[in-house]
């Protein structure tokens, strides 16, 4: 079985992960053959990143079920072979899934990842160590996180859907309505000419944040749009969470129905 999939972005190439551990990577023009194959874990692997790249290289990144996170090159040059540059080592279970920051004004590139083991953890991509952990997000197995800049959002077998600003660990809100698991959350970012009415204060601070709404896919068949709450700002812009609890609860905008068993993506 497949268990993990990421096309290219532009270039026509896609790379593909199994349920015994093996990696490919297929040129789309021509699939008869994949161009470079491996074992890259000893169990499933559950998600694929294509993170920064240089001329003729690419660098991918794969989470398994065998606890690690692994970085590895392609080249163009020598297209038969992957390179292993870094192994990730910290979860204590399955890791679900792994997202990818570019840098933003952070001073390195940060790669995330959630699991089993009810926790979010943040790596600096080019040294290969966990510089956050996140542990108090969600009570039971997180199976999927999106990211954008300094917010993380996540979803799991607690059926409900969090957001947090991961610098500080922060639990900003939270969407509660699913009947069963999520498995998939999706932020929806604002374009970047996206701007509400000048006088509109929260306009401007959905502006900053550079999202309003997110999608949650679960296991009751349904997938669900939001509407995310401000969270409040400090005077060096720190969000943090209201104090009125009703503030952080997401609006649930609609559903979407059709689907009769789980959505998964």
């Amino acid at each position: 079985p497949i268990t993990a999939i990421k096309l290219h972005p532009y270039l026509p190439i896609v790379i593909i992960g199994t349920n015994h551990g093996k990696l490919y990577l297929y040129d789309i023009l021509n699939v008869s053959l994949p161009i470079a194959s491996l074992y890259a874990h000893t169990k499933a692997i559950t998600s694929i990143e294509i993170v920064q790249e240089r001329e003729h290289e690419i660098n991918i990144v794969t989470a398994s079920k065998d606890l690690c996170i692994r970085s590895w090159t392609w080249n163009s040059i020598k297209p038969d072979k992957f390179k292993l540059q870094k192994t990730f080592e910290d979860h204590d279970h399955i890791i679900s899934q792994i997202a990818w920051q570019p840098d933003y004004k952070l001073g390195m590139s940060v790669l995330f990842s959630c699991s089993r083991d009810n926790t979010i953890k943040v790596w600096n991509l080019h040294e290969g160590w966990c510089v956050k952990t996140i542990k108090n997000a969600h009570s039971d197995w997180i199976r999927s996180i999106d990211v954008w800049k300094h917010y993380v959002l996540s979803g799991g077998h607690d059926t409900s859907v969090r957001l947090t600003h991961w610098p500080t660990g922060n639990g900003l809100s939270m969407g509660v309505g699913h009947d069963f698991p999520i498995e998939k959350v999706l932020l929806i970012p604002l374009p970047e000419f996206y701007k509400e009415d000048s006088s509109d204060y929260n306009g401007k601070l959905y502006h900053k944040m550079g999202f309003k709404y997110c999608l949650t896919a679960g296991r009751d068949n349904l997938i669900k749009m939001w509407e995310i709450p401000l969270p409040r700002f400090t005077t060096n812009d720190t969000p943090i969470p209201n104090v009125d609890p009703e503030s952080n609860q997401f609006k649930l905008i609609r559903e979407f129905k059709g689907h009769t068993s789980w959505v998964r993506d």
